[in-house]
């Protein structure tokens, strides 16, 4: 007879978040592309999106069980942005197919609906799409 794994309502609670299944996509895609960025880039740009992405994974958990949501969503919709940013770089550099980079700004716009509509909910300031314009090819700073 097989064990049952004890209940965790903290843990079943952080799954059944819209945001969480958005995170662990996004997440999962972003090792998978990332894999082919040059070698060249392990401590530049592939460290670099890697890290942000852990970072949002992991105040996605943050904001499942925390009482001080706006905060965390805050930073989560700022971590977006600087993915984007990220991720529009890859596609410059010619790391990511622009068929890549369709798929990727469409997850990180998938995130940022729901933790600007979380917060919004709850209060939090606008900070805009952080999804917008991502596959806008050739735009000046």
């Amino acid at each position: 007879m097989a064990k049952k794994r004890p209940r965790n309502d903290t843990h079943d609670k952080i799954e059944d978040l819209a945001l969480y299944r958005y995170m662990v996509d996004l997440t999962n895609y972003m090792f998978t592309v990332i894999e082919s960025f040059p070698k060249k880039e392990r401590m530049g740009l592939t460290e670099a999106v890697k890290t942000s992405t852990l970072t949002m994974m992991r105040d996605t958990i943050i904001v499942g069980v925390s009482d001080e949501k706006v905060g965390v969503l805050e930073r989560l919709n700022y971590e977006l942005k600087y993915l984007k940013v990220l991720v529009r770089i890859a596609f410059l550099k010619k790391y990511i197919s622009e068929h890549r980079l369709e798929i990727w700004a469409g997850k990180i716009t998938e995130a940022d609906n729901v933790v600007v509509g979380w917060g919004r909910r709850l209060g939090m300031r606008a900070g805009g799409d952080a999804g917008e314009k991502v596959k806008e090819k050739g735009a000046k700073a």
